[in-house]
This record gives C-alpha cells, sequence and structure tokens, in this order.
C-alpha cells in the first residue's frame, strides 16, 4: 500500500472516532512569586473547525492580521483584544471550550530531586498536566476517543524531543484512561506553529495574563522612568478584562497540587488536591492600584469526586487553576 493510501485510510478511520485535541502550553520558568505556568485549552474534534472559523474571523474582522500573543499587548490594540477575549470566553460559556491553568509558587522549590527529575521537569509536569486537569479519565461518551496534544515550541533540544513526545504518547497505558478508552496515537503528539493556530493564540493572551498580574508585572516601572509604561498599562487592563469574564464562568476553582507527587517514583505521580490559602490574581493580594479585585475561592472536593456528565467535570468548571506545591 503506498504511503498515499495509507494516509487516506487513517483520514477516513479518524473521522469515525471522536477525538479532543488539546493545545498546551507552558510560560515563565523564573517568575519572582509564581513559575512554571502550564496552559491547556481542549476542544472537540466535532466543533474545531467552527471554533477556528469564528475566531479567525474575528481576527480579520478586526485587521489583526498576523499572530495574536501575549507579548504583543499594546495600548493601540487594547480594544481589539478585549474584543478577541469576549469572543473566546462565549464560547468558553457555550461549552465548546476547556481551559486549564497549572502554575506554581516559586518559594515552593523541592529540595529533593535527583538531577534527572529537573532535566526532565517539563516532560513531567506536562505528563501530569494532561493526565489530570482535564477530567479525562471521566470520559463516558463513545469509546474509543483519541487524543491530538499540539505543543507550542516543546522545551527540548531536537535530539530529546522524541523521548518528550514517546512520555506523553505513554500516557494511555495507564489503567484509568484506558478504562475510560482513552488512546493516543505517535503522529497526534506534535509541535505546531502557534501563528496558524489562532485557539492556541487565544490560550497564550490569558495565560500571559495571569502569569503577568501574579508576578506583580503590572508594577515594574522602566529604569529611569518615574511611572509605568502604556504597555504595562494596556496589559493591566486586558488582565482586569479577563479577570471579569473569568469570575462570569462557572465554578471557577483553584486548587493545590502537590508538586512532589508530579516528580516522585512512576507509582506515585499523582496530583494531589489540597485546600490552600489561595493566591490572588490581582497580583497576590491587593493591587495598590485597584483594590476591587476577586480572589478565586478555594474548594475542598478531591478530583476524584467530580463524576460525569464528562464534559462538566475535571474540576467542575470551563476555566481552572490550580498551584503546585510541595
Amino acid at each position: 500500500m503506498t504511503r498515499k493510501i495509507r494516509k487516506f485510510v487513517s483520514d477516513i478511520k479518524r473521522t469515525e472516532y471522536m477525538e479532543y485535541i488539546i493545545y498546551c502550553d507552558e510560560s515563565v520558568s523564573d517568575g519572582k512569586y509564581y513559575t512554571d505556568f502550564f496552559g491547556g485549552v481542549l476542544v472537540r474534534n466535532t466543533d474545531y473547525d467552527a471554533i477556528k472559523a469564528a475566531i479567525d474571523a474575528k481576527k480579520a474582522e478586526l485587521n489583526l492580521k498576523g499572530e495574536i500573543k501575549w507579548v504583543k499587548v499594546t495600548g493601540n490594540y487594547l480594544d481589539k483584544y478585549k474584543q478577541v477575549v469576549d469572543l473566546f470566553f462565549s464560547l468558553l460559556k457555550e461549552n465548546c471550550l476547556k481551559v486549564r491553568i497549572m502554575f506554581r509558587e516559586t518559594a515552593q522549590t523541592p529540595t529533593d530531586l535527583s538531577p534527572e527529575k529537573i532535566h526532565n521537569r517539563y516532560s513531567l509536569l506536562y505528563y501530569q498536566f494532561v493526565k489530570h486537569a482535564f477530567g479525562l479519565t471521566y470520559h463516558d461518551g463513545p469509546k474509543p476517543v483519541f487524543l491530538r496534544l499540539y505543543f507550542d515550541e516543546i522545551p527540548y533540544p531536537l535530539d530529546q524531543r522524541d523521548a518528550f513526545k514517546s512520555h506523553i504518547f505513554s500516557l494511555q497505558k495507564n489503567s484509568h484512561f484506558r478504562k475510560a478508552g482513552i488512546k493516543i496515537r505517535m503522529d497526534d503528539v506534535v509541535e505546531i506553529n502557534s501563528g496558524k493556530h489562532s485557539i492556541q493564540q487565544c490560550m497564550d493572551i490569558v495565560l500571559g495574563s495571569i502569569s503577568f498580574m501574579l508576578n506583580k508585572k503590572n508594577e515594574e516601572i522602566p529604569e529611569g522612568a518615574t511611572e509605568r509604561g502604556h504597555r504595562t498599562i494596556a496589559k493591566e487592563q486586558l488582565f482586569f478584562h479577563i479577570l471579569e469574564h473569568i469570575k462570569d464562568c462557572n465554578n471557577i476553582e483553584l486548587k493545590t497540587a502537590t508538586i512532589s507527587n508530579c516528580l516522585t517514583s512512576a507509582t506515585q505521580r499523582q496530583l494531589l488536591f489540597q485546600k490552600t490559602s489561595g493566591a490572588s490574581l490581582t497580583g497576590i493580594g491587593s493591587s495598590p492600584r485597584r483594590s476591587s479585585g476577586t480572589t478565586i475561592k478555594n474548594k475542598k472536593a478531591p478530583l476524584e469526586l467530580h463524576k460525569p456528565p464528562w464534559w462538566n467535570q475535571g474540576l467542575r468548571s470551563r476555566v481552572g487553576l490550580f498551584v503546585m506545591q510541595r
């Protein structure tokens, strides 16, 4: 069978199964207060084309021809970015997407990790992020269901990326994944060019805004200046716009995950969700420039209690954030 025929047959078979596409991104590995941010957005394959078309159309309407991302936010483009964010969160509220963001407190750094685990931390944490964040093990729909995992810039040298992909691919061997009928094809664990994926670009904006505010970047004044820059002010305004959407989503939760359990032996690699004092998305407490921000509240219920219907579970929210602790 020729390669083209094999691909054609494979494409036909793909249409027979439900697929969940998860865009993954990571950011800020050296934050002053919070670090190791991992973000993901999940979409059904049956919704993918319509969602991508809607976001692309909005970008075209606003004359946003290139890639949109957090680092590009300026005062001149603030209103346009707000409109894209409005559309993105409207899709979240319609239950077309699920967003998850994971990060850790910089001060909570494990002291008993081997050099190998430190080197492989992205692989280990991405593994746990995909495994736990979206409630995939509670899938109770038609089986099997395949995952397509899209990573924006795999954080490893070229010669180590195959090992990273193999580790993520091995998720399907997990007993809970097998029971839920979750499968992964090796060629569906891929590195993407985010400039071609508008859903990923929206994820970048949300992830960037949260890492920006939690690390108090909104308070920074450039060297030699006496006040904040226009770009910083624009980013702060966009963050608060995003925060209003997050508060408006149903059942927002901030969970705490034990980071040592993410990096220990294979039999113990699981996220344990615990009650925490909470992290404020207005900058670790009230901002002196804005005191009306809201701290996302904690809920003590463990992940295991979140039962079907699956799509509304896995932290029981459309937008979920959780903090890793030692």
